[in-house]
């Protein structure tokens, strides 16, 4: 059973109750909410993601409901707790969505659930990973929503790359991908079947508009891909767009740079992302032209296969 194979009553009903098991992969998190916005707009976003039997661990419970404030219309704010505790200061009911994802973040930053996670996002061709490792704002959710949306690749995550401790393989968490002023439209324009959560605007980033993960990735979630390739992307407004080979060195730099809870097995976390390096072929893409940057992207991935064809 899937959330979107609930009808809009009982889907109520679950989230202002006993709340709803979602089985995400590395974790499992139950849901709460008596708001109606979050009724209408979680099934929009996470319709295909099945739901855990009501006996399996929940990892943690994220809660969003009504706050009063002495400055603010009654009701009119939302509250955000993860296991009972406020994560967030109070926000406008339109944010819920977004304060949920947060949750999620925040969650998955702090406990990293037995993998290895940095701030990446990664889409596969095949069974080939491509990480896209940059802090935000650096055009890496747009760039690969637009590869997702080209039918040619899968989404892995948006915000996280999930390294699995044990075997070195990336690991799915395809959850919405978070896209930022008017970059809706441009992913719209590549793929007319993409659907979208209402824009919201926020005072440090700007408008942003969530969009739901295609329903082939989120069936593709058990199936991790091997690191391949590494692009740091930089969007450069007035530049052509430009890849270039990047150092082992500069790359793994980069990613240390984006670990969550670096070092937390010692040793073992620096050999980890040591051994990623190494498996992929480093590159660095300045881009300003979102069709041009996966041409180039789609070439890479062609070259790679060709030349293991030949190889064989």
């Amino acid at each position: 059973m899937t959330v979107g194979s609930l009808d809009p009553q009982a889907l109520r009903q679950r989230l202002a109750g006993p709340g709803l098991q979602i089985d995400l992969g590395p974790m499992v998190t139950r849901v709460r909410s008596t708001l109606p916005e979050f009724a209408a707009l979680f099934p929009l976003l996470y319709g295909d993601w099945p739901l855990a039997p009501a006996d399996t661990f929940t990892d943690f419970t994220c809660e969003l409901r009504p706050t009063l404030s002495l400055r603010h219309a009654p009701h009119r704010r939302v509250l955000c707790l993860i296991d009972g505790q406020p994560a967030f200061a109070p926000q406008g009911r339109g944010m819920c969505g977004l304060l949920f994802e947060w949750a999620l973040n925040w969650s998955l930053a702090n406990h990293g659930l037995g993998h290895l996670m940095f701030h990446a996002a990664v889409v596969a061709h095949g069974d080939d990973a491509l990480i896209l490792p940059a802090p935000s704002g650096s055009g890496k959710s747009t760039l690969a929503a637009a590869l997702v949306a080209t039918g040619r690749w899968r989404l892995l995550s948006d915000e996280f790359a999930v390294l699995g401790v044990e075997d070195g393989l990336l690991h799915p968490l395809p959850r919405p991908v978070s896209l930022k002023n008017d970059m809706p439209r441009a992913i719209a324009a590549l793929a007319p079947d993409a659907r979208f959560a209402p824009t919201v605007p926020t005072a440090h980033k700007g408008p942003i508009t969530l969009m739901r993960p295609p329903a082939a990735s989120v069936a593709a979630r058990a199936r991790p891909a091997r690191p391949r390739w590494l692009v740091t992307p930089h969007y450069t407004p007035e530049g052509d767009t430009l890849l270039h080979p990047q150092s082992r060195g500069h790359a793994m730099m980069g990613i240390l740079e984006q670990c969550f809870e670096w070092g937390r097995r010692g040793r073992r976390d620096f050999d980890l992302v040591a051994d990623l390096v190494e498996a992929v072929t480093p590159h660095t893409l300045a881009h300003a032209d979102l069709g041009r940057a996966v041409a180039v992207l789609d070439g890479l991935a062609s070259s790679s296969a060709t030349a293991a064809e030949a190889a064989a």
